[in-house]
């Protein structure tokens, strides 16, 4: 009898301790794991830092690299328009009535310098001093009324001026137009200059 009491005392024991491991395997497994929920809560605030960091550097770059494609073109235009001044405030007013006639009237320019009666002057006698035209630059051919062609010059603006009779005929011509048609090649520029060579100065004895 004492030893069926022992058998099933140490028969309940045993179960007992194996409920009891059970059960603490089965609250050891449901606990967090706190230390991989620190690590991947880590790892996450790494990754969003780097995105921001990744992300705020393209944007400076992009930004930085409009900047210096906006201040290099400034910097062309600024160029090509001081360039282009450059050339205009060099040409004389016998360059720039040379190039204005070579589009207005270029065989009447041609065949009256060939015969050596093309006079280039500035209205400023008593013959234009009631005129609308006084003080203006001219080219004239041989002296009548309709001969004249007064000019002015405002920045790229000519206002050429002759007078058809009694009629005022009025145009306005771009200098920076007329110095790419005929004033951009080494070729180019030496046929006006040879043109304005053979211009004579004006006198009241030539009119």
């Amino acid at each position: 009898m004492k030893t069926k009491k022992t058998s099933i005392i140490l028969l309940a024991i045993l179960l007992t301790g194996g409920l009891m491991a059970g059960c603490g395997h089965k609250v050891s497994s449901s606990r967090p794991n706190s230390s991989s929920q620190k690590n991947t809560a880590v790892q996450t605030s790494k990754n969003t830092a780097s995105t921001s960091s990744k992300s705020s550097h393209f944007t400076h770059s992009t930004s930085a690299s409009s900047t210096s494609i906006a201040a290099s073109s400034s910097a062309s235009l600024s160029a090509n328009s001081s360039s282009t001044s450059t050339i205009q405030t060099n040409l004389s007013s016998q360059q720039i009535g040379t190039l204005a006639l070579l589009q207005e009237n270029p065989n009447w320019f041609k065949e009256y310098l060939q015969a050596g009666t093309m006079y280039y002057g500035i209205a400023t006698d008593n013959s234009w001093e009631n005129s609308d035209v006084y003080g203006d630059n001219f080219i004239t051919a041989n002296g009548d009324g309709s001969s004249y062609y007064y000019f002015t010059v405002n920045g790229d603006t000519i206002t050429l001026i002759n007078f058809d009779g009694q009629n005022e005929q009025k145009k306005t011509l771009s200098l920076n137009q007329l110095i790419k048609q005929y004033y951009l090649t080494q070729s180019q520029k030496n046929e006006v200059n040879g043109y304005v060579s053979q211009l004579k100065q004006w006198s009241l004895a030539a009119k």
